[in-house]
């Protein structure tokens, strides 16, 4: 049997921070940085979007550094913002206060209450297992006390949800999963109804009900694909295919399983992509797909060879 307890925890920042407090705003030539700060954050977006978290948290802190050089307020919130998406995103969320408690300093000397760090900071602590705490950081934002935009307010919603399921309080986890649907339904995004399909993936699953729960991650990675957002697809096709093995539907998990490991091993995160292509393997093996089992087998060996051609690099999806 397999336990999805543990890696959705570990995926829910990920998602969250990628394309859900508010995605990166693309720099434009009014945004007050000179042209080298554009090029980094340009190559740290581009490193974001092709799931190399580490070297986006990398660039993303040069800018930082910059933004405090020139002590400028503005700059140095938007540059926290993105620097700690990075870092959580990478599994790095115990680095993220102080930076978080520097632009919220910098945001009082502008008058703003950014609800954009708030959901963040919730993130991070969600992602540290701190779900009461999380809790406590978004309430504001649920009560209207800070406004947000509705964008966060989906953002705000899908944490409540994921925190009061850690918590035990499915009933209120599913009041959070329908006022998240309400309103993503109203933005009409992609990305936004992918963040739901989680959220019910994931109720659906703890409360054992794994049709729904593999259908939901299913329509998840399609909406994904839609936003291109492309290491949450396959996350979610990787939870989809560990569902259909747990429902013992093998030639599905084995399709969802092999084109997860497929897209995780073109944006390098061979730890991942080790592990949904041996899920490919042992289900295609079990379902009798001759060709499922050749790709799967195929591409692990091609993993092993590009590991052994670099053996002092580290995965870009290692800590």
């Amino acid at each position: 049997m397999t336990n999805l307890r543990t890696p959705l925890a570990l995926a829910l920042g990920l998602v969250l921070i990628i394309t859900g407090c508010q995605s990166n705003r693309p720099v434009t030539n009014d945004d007050p940085i000179d042209a080298y700060d554009r090029q980094i954050i340009e190559l740290a977006d581009e490193a974001m979007q092709r799931g190399d978290t580490a070297r986006a948290a990398e660039l993303y802190e040069r800018s930082l550094e910059r933004a405090r050089l020139a002590d400028d307020a503005t700059r140095l919130i938007t540059a926290a913002e993105r620097t700690t998406r990075a870092l959580i995103a990478s599994g790095r969320s115990r680095q993220v206060s102080i930076i978080l408690d520097e632009a919220e300093l910098a945001a009082e000397r502008l008058g703003l209450r950014q609800a954009s760090l708030r959901l963040l900071r919730a993130a991070a602590e969600l992602r540290e297992g701190r779900s009461e705490q999380a809790i406590l950081t978004i309430q504001p934002l649920l009560t209207s006390d800070i406004p947000t935009s509705d964008g966060q307010r989906l953002d705000a919603y899908v944490i409540a949800g994921h925190a009061e399921l850690d918590l035990g309080h499915p009933e209120k986890a599913e009041l959070a999963w329908h006022d998240a649907t309400a309103v993503a339904a109203q933005l009409r995004q992609p990305s936004g109804a992918a963040r739901t399909l989680r959220l019910e993936g994931r109720l659906a699953y703890e409360s054992g009900d794994l049709d729904r729960a593999s259908s939901a991650y299913d329509l998840e990675a399609d909406r994904w694909r839609e936003a291109r957002g492309y290491l949450p697809m396959a996350e979610s096709l990787h939870r989809a295919a560990r569902v259909y093995a747990e429902s013992v539907r093998s030639d599905l998990a084995a399709d969802r399983a092999l084109r997860a490991g497929m897209s995780f091993m073109a944006q390098r995160r061979d730890a991942e992509a080790a592990e949904a292509l041996h899920l490919a393997l042992a289900t295609a093996r079990e379902a009798g797909d001759a060709t499922r089992l050749r790709l799967a087998g195929e591409a692990l060996i091609a993993l092993r060879d590009r590991q052994d051609q670099s053996p002092d690099e580290e995965s870009s999806s290692a800590e």
